[in-house]
């Protein structure tokens, strides 16, 4: 499997969630599973928003805490619009993988 950092989103409270996984198919069927007792279940369904594919699962995390570091709506619209900006989350944090 490939590692990404993800970003997906639910209608039902207009929120992102990030996240980081070596298995995005298996992860996000979790998040809308009944097994998921975690934050993210009050927000089931949740969609795809954007996957960033990285060459570390290291990498994927970096990203992932990034992002949310970032604590904007308007980034991660702007990551999904502007393909230059996940080139430049790669080419940030891909010498220290």
């Amino acid at each position: 499997m490939i590692p990404v950092a993800y970003i997906i989103y639910s209608e039902k409270l207009k929120k992102f969630y990030i996240g980081k996984s070596e298995n995005f198919s298996k992860r996000i069927l979790f998040h809308n599973s009944d097994e998921n007792e975690k934050w993210s279940k009050a927000g089931r369904p949740w969609i795809e928003f954007l996957i960033i594919p990285c060459h570390t699962f290291e990498q994927a995390g970096k990203i992932e805490r990034f992002i949310k570091a970032q604590k904007s709506k308007k980034y991660i619209l702007q990551l999904k619009e502007k393909s230059e900006y996940i080139e430049n989350l790669l080419g940030r944090f891909s010498n220290n993988c």
